[in-house]
């Protein structure tokens, strides 16, 4: 049965107002399992990356104060300069538009949306989950998987109260751009949609172990079906526009990337084949 979008139980790790980005002409998603290399379609954004109660805290005077936090703070905001950084490019491109895309204040917040995704993912929930296995002693109380979500809300909140200063200043300190495709090679999403690499010499990538601080750092985050922005190093010395279009090989390869980085699930406009290799 399908959750409804004010189930104060359901929440997204992925918002549904990003995933609405991703959207076919139905307003409809389609999506691949990693596990069992199964493509699905016709899923609607508020039914996919979601868990039951993914950020209560039940020990708290109001248990879902945080999932509350998080969209009138964060989600609300971020999603809005996504759309409002879109609509420009859409105006661009009709040759309606000549200034900026976006302003130092929206690079900042884009830098936020994706230090956000990062720290609370259902990936990043499985790791501390994993983590708190060290630290139980049988006939304890708390069990790990219970010991590893208070760790990982715990988290969460910190950066919350800090308003994702450290941690979007860390990824806002690197240059932004933004590439575009077509509908007929739509850039792909996923449960887990940041994904940070580090670009060696000779413009290769090497997947993971990048310091969000590192000169050499690749940080590509989907913004929509046609639009991903970019955040890059100083490796790359050479000057670029603030928009371009890219060739269907280079949306293949970024497609990759974030088959290989997702967590459990990717996401895009048009149907999957029937295997990804």
């Amino acid at each position: 049965m399908a959750r409804q979008q004010n189930d104060a139980h359901w929440h997204h790790y992925v918002p549904i107002g990003y995933l609405k980005n991703f959207t076919n002409m139905q307003g409809t998603l389609c999506g691949y399992r990693k596990s069992t290399n199964m493509p699905f379609q016709f899923a609607k954004p508020r039914d996919v990356a979601a868990a039951e109660e993914f950020h209560t805290l039940p020990l708290r005077p109001n248990p879902v104060e945080l999932e509350k936090r998080l969209d009138r703070e964060f989600e609300r905001p971020m999603i809005r300069t996504i759309n409002t950084v879109l609509a420009r490019v859409r105006l661009r491109q009709a040759g309606l538009q000549w200034g900026p895309l976006f302003t130092p204040e929206e690079h900042l917040s884009l830098a936020k949306f994706a230090a956000l995704q990062l720290v609370r993912s259902n990936r990043m929930r499985e790791e501390t989950q994993g983590r708190a296995l060290q630290y139980i002693t049988p006939g304890v109380t708390l069990e790990a998987p219970e010991m590893g979500k208070l760790a990982h809300l715990q988290l969460l909140e910190k950066h919350m109260d800090d308003q994702f200063e450290w941690f979007g200043n860390t990824i806002g300190r690197h240059r932004l751009a933004l590439i575009s495709t077509t509908r007929s090679h739509p850039f792909w999403t996923s449960d887990d949609p940041v994904t940070v690499t580090r670009g060696a010499e000779g413009g290769k990538v090497t997947w993971g172990g990048v310091g969000l601080r590192d000169d050499h750092l690749e940080l590509y985050l989907p913004l929509s079906w046609d639009v991903m922005a970019i955040f890059v190093g100083q490796h790359l010395t050479r000057r670029f526009p603030d928009l371009m279009h890219t060739r269907s090989d280079i949306v293949a390869e970024r497609n990759r990337l974030t088959f290989a980085t997702a967590h459990e699930t990717v996401f895009s406009c048009n149907p999957f084949p029937p295997q990804i290799t």
